[in-house]
């Protein structure tokens, strides 16, 4: 059979998938063990799955280079490459800043307890740098723009001094075409499973979970030795907090009467909650505070600052609940009002202010510019290798299964000799015999 033939035939999966079961029939009927065929099968199904993919990142180098579909993708990979190294530089920074306040912090308090132990939160091989960007790989991501044009910057390669880094880079001559691929080949992992089964996006998320464990658990370790300096900050938060809920509430009203038609108690209940927050308010319960210690022994061992902070915080979450309450009530009036509030973006400000919280957002701008990447990446296999990159994809479903049943068929090899003495690492599927050999790209 000719090769277009076959060609043809790995572009449709059904036939793909049925060339692939003939084949492990095929060995079956020849005596070999099916726990020996379905490795077998999977192993060069493998194989042909590698070569596909050098095949298409070879005929997308080579064609689409010139197009502006290509141009784009060279822009996406130049702007997720920024966005990496920012996010990078933010989560390594903050490590550094926590560590250092936890190492000054002793020399004002030296009768202070162990800092926390910065390993139990942060020591993870993820988060080093040559594993983030790449640096075990072929190339590295801080590569990825210059390997996409299929030139590598002269000023940028003055910085690579070694023996080691000149055999990776010239000790085997490549062309342009191949370090296009190369390209390729690194964009296309990005997506997928970077370091253990976790792509770049999850790391930084589970990066910045674990610097918000270790900054909770450094700022519990300086409260516990610095009582009256925790005081006098969380004091200073609460009445930073007052201020920005009565702004709030006065946009709030303003908003809801150039936007709808509040009625006059809504209004009124409006300033009815401004009123809440005045200082003569807050000074009450304070004096409250101080009229229960006369009466209630058991607060005189209490710190009565704590305690008077403690309600004036109690009393401040009851009038925020009842402020968003008020303005979810106009929006279940006003169903056609799609402007956000004060009110709500209040709220998004107040959840944003725990620890490293922000730093989600560009976690998220990066999962996106991901995407857009792998899509633009697609568009161009769609435009200029469509036929290679179905015969590629038409591999994964079969290849998955065999790999599973591989796994389980591991359990059934038999201990025998005379059933496991005769290998077969010649074979082949039906199908590889009249293909052709793809190119390499490096």
């Amino acid at each position: 059979m000719s090769d277009d033939y076959f060609k043809s035939l790995q572009s449709d999966p059904v036939a793909y998938n049925l060339l692939a079961l003939y084949s492990l029939v095929g060995l079956v009927q020849f005596d070999m063990p099916i726990e020996e065929a379905v490795p077998v099968t999977n192993r060069y199904l493998y194989e042909s799955f590698s070569e596909k993919t050098k095949e298409v990142n070879l005929i997308l180098a080579d064609s689409a280079f010139s197009s502006p579909e290509y141009d784009s993708l060279v822009k996406l990979s130049e702007d997720v490459y920024v966005q990496l190294k920012e996010i990078y530089q933010v989560l390594n920074n903050s490590e550094y800043l926590i560590d250092s306040v936890a190492l000054v912090f002793p020399e004002s308090f030296p009768n202070a307890s162990p800092a926390p132990d910065r390993n139990q939160y942060l020591d993870k091989p993820s988060y080093n740098l040559d594993v983030l960007f790449g640096e075990d790989n072929e190339f590295g991501l801080n590569l990825l723009p210059q390997l996409l044009k299929g030139e590598l910057d002269e000023e940028y390669m003055a910085q690579y001094n070694t023996l080691d880094s000149y055999d990776k880079f010239f000790g085997t001559e490549r062309t342009s075409q191949q370090w296009r691929a190369a390209g390729i080949e690194l964009a296309q992992k990005l997506n997928g499973a970077w370091y253990n089964d976790q792509s770049i996006a999850d790391i930084f998320y589970e990066w910045q979970d674990d610097l918000v464990r270790y900054k909770l658990a450094t700022d519990r370790w300086m409260q516990e030795n610095d009582p009256e300096g925790t005081l006098k900050r969380a004091q200073e938060k609460f009445e930073a907090d007052v201020i920005a809920l009565q702004q709030a509430i006065a946009d709030d009203k303003d908003f809801w009467i150039q936007n709808a038609n509040p009625t006059r108690d809504q209004g009124l209940a409006f300033n009815a909650l401004s009123n809440l927050l005045t200082s003569n308010k807050f000074q009450n319960i304070e004096t409250d505070v101080d009229i229960d210690a006369i009466e209630d022994p058991g607060l005189i061992d209490q710190n009565l600052d704590v305690v008077k902070l403690l309600r004036k915080m109690e009393h401040f979450e009851a009038v925020e609940l009842r402020f968003f309450t008020l303005d979810t009530v106009l929006y279940a009036q006003n169903p056609d009002l799609y402007k956000a509030s004060p009110s709500r973006k209040y709220l998004i400000g107040k959840k944003q202010t725990a620890p490293f919280s922000y730093i989600k957002a560009h976690i998220y701008e990066l999962e996106n510019s991901l995407v857009a990447l792998k899509k633009q990446i697609c568009t161009l296999e769609d435009k200029f290798a469509q036929s290679t990159a179905k015969a590629r994809d038409n591999a994964k479903p079969i290849l998955q299964t065999t790999e599973l049943a591989s796994n389980l068929m591991y359990c059934l090899h038999s201990n025998d000799p005379e059933k496991n003495g005769s290998p077969r690492n010649n074979w082949k599927p039906c199908w590889t015999a009249a293909a052709k050999k793809p190119h390499s790209s490096a």
